[in-house]
């Protein structure tokens, strides 16, 4: 085992991975706002979007990101390549499709931890969850492949649900807390009048906010005032379920 003094482990380039047991977790939206929070505080970041098809996947909501197609082990060794020499960029975020990564799985597979390790390279595993049962359960396969290897981040979206007690009480939501002690985050609903700007601009959380806070609008019978506090209200929120990631990728441990 490899021991890395405080200095090299805070040199460490992070490869963030996002998956989801299936479509619909809110997974990519999520990755968005993850890549754009991490840019907020001037970490270096490079993003990459294995989503098929133009207007889809994490580039629609983030502009930055590449798309890629990467699948063969030679274009995996490649990108591991890149990151290592990166002189700027700290992270990586990789968003992949729902039930997909096959040709990634394989490649990790096959790996040897330590000579990543020794690049200066770790993994970080973003498993985004809804409140559906079947959203862990079908992303076990990327857990059984990736084991002890990589750090995990689980992340409790409530824009697709709020009760995750039944997962936490599950014997395999326990023995996951309990194996891999995972950092955890709830990222907070999204009120529908903001998720509507984001899916039609194919803008972000953030950007959202900043232009709602510019352009404040008088529904109903609320005022100015009352719809600004909630828009301050909800980016603080954001800004708190996400900042643990940011210290866990800022301090390369």
């Amino acid at each position: 085992m490899n021991i890395l003094t405080i200095e090299q482990e805070k040199k460490l380039k992070t490869i963030l991975l996002t998956i989801g047991g299936k479509g619909g977790d809110g997974k990519t939206l999520v990755t968005a706002h993850v890549a754009e929070k991490l840019e907020r505080e001037s970490v270096g970041v490079r993003a990459y979007d294995f989503e098929a098809g133009d207007g889809t996947g994490l580039s629609r909501f983030y502009a930055k990101a590449k798309k890629s197609k990467l699948g063969e082990q030679a274009d995996l060794d490649e990108l591991i390549d890149a990151i290592a020499d990166s002189p700027s960029e700290q992270v990586t975020v990789v968003d992949f499709p729902a039930n997909s990564g096959d040709a990634f799985l394989k490649w990790v597979s096959e790996i040897d931890w330590a000579d990543l390790r020794d690049v200066g390279i770790r993994f970080v595993v973003v498993l985004v969850l809804s409140d559906d049962g079947d959203s862990f359960a079908l992303a076990e396969r990327w857990i059984q492949t990736l084991g002890d290897h990589v750090e995990y981040v689980t992340v409790f979206n409530e824009g697709r649900g709020k009760d995750f007690g039944a997962y936490r009480r599950s014997i395999v939501g326990m023995d996951f807390a309990h194996q891999y002690k995972p950092l955890e985050i709830r990222f907070p609903e999204i009120p529908q009048n903001l998720m509507l700007h984001i899916r039609n601009e194919g803008s972000t959380l953030f950007r959202a906010l900043d232009e709602q806070t510019k352009q404040l609008t008088v529904t109903g019978l609320e005022n100015k005032f009352m719809v600004k506090t909630r828009v301050v209200r909800l980016r603080k929120e954001i800004d708190n379920a996400l900042q643990p990631l940011v210290n866990l990728i800022s301090n390369g441990k």
